[in-house]
């Protein structure tokens, strides 16, 4: 595990985050020595106190179920258009892919050398008549 900055672990010990004992004491131990690790963890607190008492200042909106059935009715819609756009984008892709493979067979059966012994019989007749 890798060791966490001090600063972060500064600003999560404000934020009541959950941390080891090896964690708070090093906190402890340099907010003893540096001052200016101090002074950040004062400023932290002060703008933790600020944003909450910006969250409490702001009054929540209130709740309207005709428009939330509304916003999830339209959210719908929009993945349902996702869905159509992306399926036909499959389709094309696998039709693209269907007739590369059909190009590269006809290209292999066309053009490929014949595996196998041969029997060609104007080497054979050129062979008995020279024997």
């Amino acid at each position: 595990m890798t060791r966490r900055p001090i600063e972060e672990l500064i600003v999560g010990a404000v934020r009541a985050e959950p941390m080891d004992a090896d964690e708070q004491a090093r906190i402890a131990g340099a907010l003893a020595l540096s001052p200016e690790l101090a002074a950040a963890r004062r400023a932290q607190e002060a703008l933790s106190a600020d944003l909450a008492a910006l969250r409490a200042a702001l009054p929540a909106p209130p709740q309207d179920p005709a428009r939330e059935q509304s916003l999830l009715e339209a959210f719908r819609a929009a993945g349902a258009r996702r869905r159509g756009r992306r399926s036909r984008f499959r389709a094309a892709a696998a039709a693209a892919g269907i007739a590369a493979a059909a190009v590269a067979v006809a290209f292999a059966v066309r053009y490929a050398a014949p595996i196998g012994p041969q029997d060609d019989s104007a080497d054979a007749a050129a062979s008995v008549a020279a024997s």
